[in-house]
C-alpha cells in the first residue's frame, strides 16, 4: 500500500473513527469543496493534512472498487439473465420445433391412416362390385342357360303328342326349378304362334288393304318374344317368312333356304325354326326324314319345310341334302321333267 494512503482497517480507536467519520464525509463533497474543508476537518480532529486526505483517498479508493465490484456484478447478473432468456428462448423455441414435428407427425399419420382407410374401402368397393358383378354373371349365365334349356325342352314338347304335354311340362317344370303352371302359360304362348299340327287348309286372304308394315313388326315380336337374335338375323328371318306366303301365287321364282347356325350348341337354334315355321304357310317340322318322305311330303301338301339339326342328318343322308339342296328354285329339272317344290328351310 502507498504510504500516503491511509489506512482505514488499522485501528479502531476513538482518533480512526473520526478520522473514517470525516473522511466520508469528505468523500461525499466535490473536488472543490474537498479542497476547501479538508484542512480545516483536519485541524478540528487533530491530524495532519496528509492524513486526512490520504483517508479520503483511501474512502474513495475503496468506493471505487465496491462500484467496480457491483458493475462486475451487474454484468455478470446481466449476462446470466440473457444468457438465460436465451436458453429459456431456445427452449421455447426447441419446444415449439418439437410441437410443430409433433403435429407434423401427427398430420401425416392421420393423412396414412386416412389413405389406408381409403385404400381398404376402395378395395372393399372393388371387392363386392367383383362379387356383384361375378354374381350378376353367374345369375345371367344361369338364366341364359335354363332359359335355353326352356326354350329346347318348350320346342321338343311341341313335337311330341298332346297327350304327352303334360307330362313333360312337369318334368321340364321340375329340371329347371320353375312353376309348372308358370311354365304351361309359356308353353300355350310358344305353340299359339302358329297352329299345332299341320293343317292342309287354304288360308284366306284378308278382304281389306293391309298395310305390310304391321304384319312384319307382329312377326318381328313373336320373333323377339322367344328367341334372342340380332337386327340383321331378325330382318332375315321376317322377310324370309314374308316370302313364304307369297309362293302359292307364284310370285317368287326362288325360295332361297333360312339357316339358322351358331359357333355354340344349345344357342336357340330350334326355337327360331319353330318359331319362325309357325308362323310361315303349312310348317312342316322334320327331325328324322327320309329323301323319299320329303318328297312325297312335299308333293301331297306343299310345306314350308323345317328341318332340326339338318347338319348331322345332311351328314348321315346325302340324299336329302341333295333334294334341299336343289330345292331352292320353283322349277328344277329332273331329267325332262320340272318338279315344283314349295320353300324348305332348316337349321
Amino acid at each position: 500500500m502507498p504510504a500516503d494512503v491511509f489506512p482505514l482497517s488499522s485501528g479502531d480507536d476513538e482518533q480512526l473513527r473520526r478520522i473514517r467519520v470525516e473522511a466520508e464525509y469528505l468523500a461525499n463533497q466535490t473536488e472543490i469543496d474537498r479542497s476547501y474543508l479538508l484542512p480545516n476537518r483536519a485541524e478540528e480532529i487533530g491530524v495532519s493534512e496528509k492524513v486526512l486526505k490520504s483517508a479520503v483517498i483511501a474512502m474513495l479508493r475503496e468506493r471505487a472498487e465496491r462500484a467496480a465490484a457491483e458493475r462486475l456484478e451487474q454484468d455478470r447478473e446481466y449476462r446470466r439473465q440473457q444468457e438465460q432468456r436465451v436458453a429459456e428462448q431456445r427452449e421455447m423455441d426447441h419446444r415449439r420445433k418439437e410441437e410443430a414435428r409433433e403435429r407434423d407427425r401427427a398430420k401425416q399419420a392421420e393423412e396414412r391412416e386416412r389413405r389406408r382407410l381409403a385404400k381398404e374401402a376402395a378395395r372393399e368397393k372393388r371387392r363386392v362390385e367383383k362379387q356383384a358383378e361375378h354374381a350378376k354373371q353367374e345369375a345371367e349365365r344361369v338364366a341364359f342357360r335354363k332359359s335355353k334349356e326352356r326354350a329346347k325342352g318348350l320346342a321338343n314338347i311341341s313335337q311330341l303328342p298332346v297327350a304327352r304335354h303334360e307330362h313333360e311340362l312337369k318334368r321340364l317344370a321340375a329340371r329347371l326349378g320353375e312353376d309348372a303352371a308358370v311354365l304351361r302359360q309359356e308353353f300355350e304362348e310358344f305353340i299359339g304362334v302358329g297352329g299345332g299340327e299341320l293343317s292342309t287348309e287354304k288360308t284366306e286372304p284378308w278382304p281389306d288393304p293391309v298395310n305390310p308394315a304391321e304384319p312384319l313388326q307382329e312377326c318381328s315380336a313373336k320373333i323377339c318374344k322367344h328367341v334372342v337374335i340380332q337386327e340383321h338375323q331378325l330382318m332375315a328371318a321376317v322377310l324370309w317368312v314374308a316370302h313364304t306366303w307369297l309362293y302359292d301365287h307364284h310370285v317368287p321364282t326362288h325360295s332361297p333356304i333360312l339357316a339358322a347356325t351358331s359357333a355354340e350348341a344349345d344357342s336357340g337354334k330350334s326355337t327360331l325354326v319353330v318359331v319362325v315355321g309357325r308362323m310361315a304357310p303349312r310348317f312342316s317340322l322334320n327331325i328324322e326324314i327320309t329323301g323319299p318322305t320329303l318328297y312325297r311330303t312335299v308333293d301331297a301338301t306343299k310345306p314350308t319345310v323345317g328341318l332340326d339339326e339338318a347338319d348331322d342328318l345332311f351328314h348321315r343322308r346325302s340324299d336329302l341334302r341333295h333334294i334341299v339342296n336343289a330345292g331352292w328354285t320353283r322349277v328344277t329339272c329332273r331329267g325332262s321333267r320340272p318338279t315344283r317344290r314349295n320353300a324348305p328351310g332348316g337349321a
